[in-house]
């Protein structure tokens, strides 16, 4: 990952902000960009291609979790999902990360990420 001008092996030593300036720039990036687990979801689920019948988001994993299994005829096969032991949520605007972005920072990520803000009713 290159920020402040030197290379950092893994990532590591990277501010929230820089995170967030690597995986926002604009056009196809490169593998290090590329991460699943920090590419769109439009992306990496294709929701015109595919005809889905349920998302889930893992602000609510648990309740649409009991909710598919339930859906599915499943719950005599398994107790119910656990609760998660995570307390910070994607919906959550926590001013400890966001107030390190500039404006310029929270629009290029909005830019490359415009599809699942609209997809799944993020704010």
């Amino acid at each position: 990952m290159h920020t402040r001008g030197a290379a950092y092996r893994g990532g590591h030593n990277v501010t929230f902000a820089e995170f967030l300036r690597f995986i926002s720039e604009a056009g196809r990036g490169t593998k290090e960009q590329r991460n699943e687990h920090w590419r769109p979801m439009h992306e990496l689920c294709q929701p015109c291609a595919v005809h889905y019948d349920f998302i889930g988001k893992y602000e609510n994993l648990k309740e649409d979790a009991d909710y598919l299994l339930q859906w599915l005829g499943l719950t005599d096969l398994v107790d119910g999902f656990p609760a998660s032991d995570r307390t910070f949520h994607a919906s959550r605007l926590d001013p400890k990360y966001l107030g390190q972005l500039s404006h310029s920072d929270i629009m290029a990520f909005y830019a490359k990420h415009l599809p699942d803000f609209l997809l799944f009713d993020y704010k």
